[in-house]
């Protein structure tokens, strides 16, 4: 549910609508508000009881910005949809449409009634006059945004109508002088990303601007310098002055409201009051707030946080938190295209990044190219440039060939293509124009097949060489896709997201040839995060990493478990976010990037950080123990997902890889058991014995048993030794490498397979935290067989035989004759 609240003196009035938001404008008189809504409607809502009034107009496609003219008899709407829609406020009538480009990001209304300005998803700047002829028509003026976000460049005329405030391409803003649209100047230096909002004050003696880097700066519009700056929690996606000059009213990315009161220092002239009546627009979609500029307005009492200042840290507010007092419930998270960035101002950006490769469009001479390139060149014949005349916004590299994809738009359907690296026959790369009105959402390219989710939520399945294999439905709409081998996982929203903001995703894995659903299940995030990054471990474990920079990969235990292998938070430097672009060796490997900008650049090419994956275990004083538990707990999650592949797939490689990943688990075993029996920790020994998966790891624990002495521990190995290996020879003693001086050796897990004829202890999960008592791996094994002296608790005293010598007891020598 989303709120519209109308804040002037008591009572607060508020609407609840059944809809989330997108934008909206107050009239000049403050008497009426234009509300664009998530089905594409344009609505007006009566000032201040919020009465429901007429429908202004209707577009196909989401409205990203809505404009009143002065005199607010007019209204200016666009959007996605191609065009820019005058309408009469008085019967809603259709004045005529500018015949402008889809994906209108931001509309400004001339204060003298005679142009509207607008800037466009790519940059473009467009001046049209009200009459419906073309002012000027500037190409990458702006900076360019991706297409499927709510991202905006709001452009602002000074209060007189002379000048033009546009967000500029390289972290600036340029000022165009009215009627020959020629540049006056530019504002720059202080940002160091791009700027999303332009707005001048009332008086017109200042401009403020917001950027990506969340730098407030105020402008002396005359002298073109800095006044006064501000840093905010998060990117600001829009403001308004305070009528009276005063304040500066600001939301950000994340749906919060903060205010900023005393904006110019005592020695500054202040802005002087006005009448004039401001809007507020949140970027992604969620509900707004007004505010009339009447004094007696008690501000404090409707934002929810002041700005802080420099010298006290900003706290992170959670994407999605509610921030005004009218309660709304967060919006679903948009779809991920896994190693994409968006297209940002520099006109280029990644369409895929991941441990095989990257593929990079960058424009040239007012043509997109798409360049492929992969990590380990030897490896790889090169793959020439191609021009790319659809506008392809997302790609998939597969081993085999990229899948490209492009949006829909209004009278452009969305194009998915196949380019094969190499292909043994002529035509191997194929193409599909999707039905209109759909949009591919995500694509994914593998070894045998490539996958595309679709908006009307269908997903797609495609052979390599373009035969349709499947059309499935999915429960909800699609958030991403990820493939390894012959598995493909989609994750899609199974309802909407917690009062917190977490959102509540699912997720079905499937297996191709033939087609069986493999595992399903939510997705677990952490609170208030939404999913950034899906894909899969080294060896097959579907993994998942959110906004909290938490990364989790599924284990096979008990159905569908995840656990937690990476905690960014925690290792993480301030200031720095992870960009994930895979997981392998037990580390994540990912780029290094700054928390104001999140997204790695194109030129020059990121370097990669691989960051060591670690479960977080509990330490109970000993740190090198707890580290070792973390490490075992990770590889459990490796070794359950390659339990369950061997369950019934015979493959040779799956086996030697189980074996080999048992050998180094048991070799960790074996130092947590050594370093029990250190402590004198015998039931800690036992337990993590019992876990063990070869018979030479069993051997190692009781040769170490027997070194320290622990008879009782050496009589229960013996036992659980003869029911668990009835008849299995032990291992050549050669097959072992030494520990420390002085204690035996332990066998060796250098080798990835265990000696011919012998099987592993038991294919239950490993963990030494889960207790595994006798009991319950051997029946004939009872908690109570042994005394503390490790004899027969019921044999009688006569019978009870002697402890067995130590057989590592050093000999004594013999005299010398």
């Amino acid at each position: 549910m989303d709120t519209l609240t109308y804040v002037v003196q008591e009572p607060v009035h508020q609407v609840t609508l059944s809809i989330p938001l997108h934008c909206l404008a107050v009239n000049p008189a403050g008497t009426q508000v234009a509300v664009a809504d998530d089905i594409n409607y344009v609505k007006f809502y009566k000032l201040p009881d919020l009465e429901k009034g007429d429908v202004a107009t209707r577009f196909t496609l989401p409205v990203r910005a809505v404009s009143f003219s002065p005199d607010g008899t007019k209204l200016v709407a666009a959007g996605d949809d191609a065009g820019i829609k005058l309408v009469n406020v008085a019967d809603t009538k259709v004045l005529r449409t500018f015949k402008a480009g889809p994906y209108t990001r931001s509309l400004a209304y001339d204060p003298e009634g005679e142009y509207v300005a607008s800037v466009a998803a790519d940059g473009s700047l467009q001046v049209w006059h009200v009459a419906g002829k073309a002012e000027l028509r500037l190409p990458r003026a702006a900076p360019k945004v991706d297409a499927a976000s709510a991202a905006r460049s709001l452009l602002a005329w000074h209060p007189d109508g002379s000048l033009l405030a546009v967000p500029g391409c390289d972290n600036d803003v340029t000022v165009y002088e009215r009627l020959s649209w020629e540049p006056a100047y530019s504002l720059a230096g202080p940002h160091s990303a791009r700027v999303n909002a332009v707005c001048f004050s009332p008086d017109g003696l200042y401009v403020v601007t917001a950027g990506q880097d969340r730098l407030l700066v105020v402008w002396d519009v005359a002298e073109k310098s800095v006044v006064a700056t501000r840093t905010t929690p998060d990117p600001v996606s829009d403001m308004a002055w305070q009528p009276e000059g005063t304040a500066l009213l600001c939301i950000t990315e994340s749906c919060g409201v903060v205010l900023w009161t005393d904006v110019l220092p005592e020695s500054r002239q202040q802005p002087s009051p006005s009448a004039g009546r401001h809007r507020l627009r949140s970027e992604d979609g969620s509900a707004s707030s007004l505010l009339d500029g009447s004094k007696g307005t008690d501000l404090a009492d409707f934002i929810d946080r002041d700005i802080p200042e420099p010298s006290k840290p900003a706290a992170q507010v959670p994407a999605g938190r509610p921030q005004l007092d009218g309660q709304r419930w967060p919006s679903p998270q948009g779809p991920i295209q896994s190693g994409s960035t968006p297209a940002g101002d520099t006109r280029r950006r990644w369409l895929a990044f991941s441990l095989l490769g990257c593929i990079s469009s960058r424009m040239e001479e007012g043509q997109s190219v798409v360049e492929v390139a992969f990590h380990d060149a030897a490896s790889h014949k090169r793959v020439p440039l191609f021009s790319d005349f659809r506008d392809f916004c997302m790609a998939s590299l597969g081993p085999k060939g990229a899948l490209y994809a492009s949006a829909a738009a209004v009278g452009t359907p969305s194009m998915l293509m196949y380019r094969p690296f190499q292909s043994w026959a002529a035509g191997g790369e194929w193409c599909f124009t999707l039905p209109a009105a759909v949009s591919a959402v995500c694509v994914a390219a593998g070894g045998s097949f490539c996958a595309v989710t679709t908006s009307d939520r269908l997903l797609r399945v495609f052979a390599l060489s373009g035969v349709q294999m499947s059309v499935i439905s999915l429960p909800g709409a699609p958030v991403a896709l990820a493939v390894q081998g012959n598995v493909l996982a989609a994750v899609w929203h199974a309802g909407l997201p917690a009062g917190d903001g977490s959102q509540a995703l699912e997720y079905t894995l499937y297996e191709f040839a033939p087609l069986t659903q493999a595992a399903s299940g939510r997705v677990p995030l952490g609170t208030g995060a939404a999913l950034a990054w899906l894909g899969f471990g080294e060896a097959g474990e579907l993994a998942a990493y959110d906004t909290a920079a938490v990364l989790r990969m599924r284990s096979g235990d008990a159905g569908n478990l995840w656990v937690p292998v990476f905690d960014g938070a925690a290792c993480g430097k301030p200031g720095e976010v992870y960009w994930p672009v895979g997981v392998a060796g037990g580390e994540l490997v990912c780029v290094s990037c700054s928390d104001a900008v999140q997204h790695p650049r194109v030129i020059p090419r990121p370097a990669l950080s691989r960051l060591a994956l670690r479960v977080p275990a509990l330490s109970a004083g000993d740190d090198a123990v707890a580290n070792l538990e973390a490490e075992l707990l990770r590889r459990n999650v490796t070794l359950s997902h390659l339990r369950e592949l061997v369950g019934g797939n015979g493959d040779p490689a799956i086996d030697a890889r189980l074996a080999s990943e048992e050998a180094e688990a048991d070799r960790t075993l074996l130092r947590l058991f050594q370093a029990a029996l250190k402590g004198e920790k015998l039931a800690r020994a036992l337990d993590l014995a019992t876990c063990v998966a070869l018979p030479q790891s069993l051997e190692g624990a009781l040769r170490l048993a027997r070194h320290h002495r622990a008879l009782a521990l050496v009589e229960r190995l013996q036992l659980l030794q003869q029911h668990s290996h009835a008849g299995v020879e032990d291992d050549d003693p050669a097959d072992v490498v030494p520990m420390d001086a002085g204690e035996p050796s332990i066998p060796s897990t250098e080798r990835a397979t265990p000696p011919a004829g012998t099987q592993p202890l038991s294919t239950a999960t490993r963990s030494p935290v889960r207790a595994h008592t006798p009991a319950a791996l051997l029946p004939s094994i009872k908690a109570n067989l042994f005394d503390a002296r490790g004899v027969r608790a019921d044999e009688p005293a006569c019978k009870r035989k002697a402890p067995a010598a130590n057989p590592f007891a050093r000999k004594p020598k013999a005299p010398k004759m």
